[in-house]
């Protein structure tokens, strides 16, 4: 299994402000999937993604990648794990508006410490097969919504992730261009690149092969 998820337990605050996020939460993913999680807002489902992602460690239970158990890592090893196996799109872009395309993209690679050559190797090939190469010098300001998606996916698939976690990758898009977003998501899968996909719209939804449904911190349903 490519990874698994065992008995999942997220518990937020204390006392009267106690929020119990994920429940008792078990799921397997394999290689090459791409699953997408639906679910009304608070069902857990970003703080699935957030523990998937290595970013939210659980108060109990068991993450393991590749059969290595996520939870025995300290910072230095997450931060290890996250930048060579996971990439990151959001909702609202998070890029970095006084830098250049080139510059957000290349973000990633810095922390690993590539050199600048296979940096402008790497950046340079991502960017044409994203169809943004004649943007490398704009900054986000002057890109559209859909543009400004495909710089955030080709920043997260530059270090050639073996996981890609999407949290509501086409919110603030129109329909059109989210159609768009979500067909490159399919290409990249049928790549080969594993994606979990938060979604509200059951349309995009459909575009994975393996449907998660959430309510109350819990799976409720898997198609």
């Amino acid at each position: 299994m490519f990874l698994t998820l065992e008995e999942i337990n997220v518990i937020y605050g204390k006392k009267e402000g106690r929020v119990h996020a994920l429940k008792d939460l078990c799921l397997g993913i394999e290689e090459g999937e791409f699953v997408t999680i639906m679910g009304k807002s608070g069902c857990g489902k970003s703080t699935l993604l957030n523990v998937l992602g290595a970013i939210r460690k659980p108060t109990k239970g068991i993450y393991k990648f590749k059969g290595k158990d996520i939870g025995e890592m300290r910072d230095a090893g997450l931060a290890k794990f996250r930048n060579k196996n996971l990439g990151f799109v959001l909702q609202n872009f998070a890029l970095l508006n006084d830098r250049s395309v080139y510059d957000n993209v290349s973000l990633p690679l810095k922390y690993m410490k590539t050199g600048a050559k296979e940096q402008r190797k790497r950046v340079g090939a991502i960017l044409k097969e994203m169809d943004l190469l004649n943007k490398i010098s704009k900054y986000p300001s002057e890109l559209s919504g859909g543009q400004k998606q495909r710089v955030a996916l080709a920043r997260a698939l530059v270090t050639k992730p073996k996981l890609l976690l999407a949290d509501e990758p086409t919110g603030s898009l129109d329909e059109e261009t989210g159609i768009q977003i979500m067909e490159l998501l399919r290409e990249i899968n049928e790549e080969g690149t594993t994606i979990v996909m938060v979604t509200h719209d059951k349309e995009f939804a459909n575009y994975g092969n393996h449907l998660i449904t959430m309510k109350d911190g819990r799976i409720i349903k898997e198609e």
